[in-house]
Formats: structure tokens, sequence, C-alpha cells
């Protein structure tokens, strides 16, 4: 070997093949964060723009009450209906708790859609009545002591109108609700 050749070889490596491998890798993270920055939302809220900070600098504009219109057309009025009375018994093994419910239902539906709710319960009411009182019965123990009975109304809601074939029926109402444990 030549002298040249020896001293090549011993030479330490250059400053640039030092930084080969950690300018590659903070390269590839530079790649990575503005990826990130294009394709990704901020989760910050956006900066204001001038036109909303200048309407916040205003005064607010005084609230007008909007004035109640009388209901010129009675079909724009709801209707009550009367969905009967109920009384159920009901045992829960689970919690060897039976319960007794009691309560009177109504339904709103729009008026002008009187005539086609009467004639749907005269053919279908036995169902929707059976349907009601499938709901209560398996209903929870939570749901029957709701305050509000929200889901118990929206159960009976839906079922109701999909046996009527139409979303008629716009909310239920429980009256005279009485559960007691036994």
């Amino acid at each position: 070997m030549s002298t040249a050749e020896k001293t090549a070889e011993a030479a330490p490596p250059s400053l640039m093949a030092k930084l080969k491998i950690p300018l590659l890798i903070l390269g590839i993270v530079v790649v990575e964060f503005v990826v990130v920055y294009l394709f990704f939302p901020s989760s910050q809220p956006p900066a204001p723009q001038p036109e909303k900070e200048a309407a916040k600098e205003l005064p607010p504009e005084p609230v007008k009450e909007p004035e109640e219109e009388p209901v010129a057309d009675a079909s724009k009025a709801d209707k009550e209906v009367d969905l009967g009375e109920f009384s159920v018994s009901a045992h829960q093994a689970a919690s060897n708790v039976t319960y007794r419910v009691d309560f009177h239902l109504y339904g709103t539906i729009p008026a002008d859609k009187d005539e086609e709710y009467t004639k749907l319960m005269e053919t279908k009411g036995k169902r929707v009545r059976e349907q009601v009182l499938v709901t209560v019965r398996s209903s929870e123990l939570a749901d029957l002591t709701d305050a509000g009975l929200g889901l118990i109304k929206r159960r009976i809601l839906a079922t109701t109108n999909k046996i009527l074939g139409k979303p008629l029926m716009q909310s239920v109402v429980f009256t005279d609700f009485r559960f007691n444990e036994q």
C-alpha cells in the first residue's frame, strides 16, 4: 500500500459524511411537519376577523319581541287526542319486583289531519293500545321513575307513528301518572 492510501484510510471522515444521517432525519421530520400543517385542521380557534371585531364594539341593538299572531287558520294548530286510560302490571324477574303503572295518555296531531287520524285509529287503534302496553311493560324501572318519562314517550311516539303508517302523532303526554312497586 502506498502512503497516500494509508492516509486516506486513516483520515477522519469529513464533516459532510458525519452529518449525512442527522440531516436525512431532519429532512424527514420537516416534511412530516409540513404535511401535518397543510392537511390537518388546527385545534385552535380561528383568528378574529376585523369585521367581527368592529361589530363587537358597536352597542347591541335592542331585541324586539316577536309579536304573537293569532292562528288565522285552524289547520295550523295542534289538536289533542285521547289515547285512553291504561293500567299496567308487570313483574321483573331480574330484580324480583312487581310494579303497577296507571296513567292517562294523550297525543297531539295537526288539526288538519284529524279526519285522517280518526279513520286510521278506527282500524288500527287496538294495535296502538297494545303497543303502548308492551312499551310500558318492557321499560326499565329507571325509565318509569324518570320525571319527564322521555324515553317512554319517544318509544310510544315512534311505535304509534309506525303503526299508523304516517308521522301523524307529534307528541304524547302522560297525565295522572302513578307508579307503584309491590
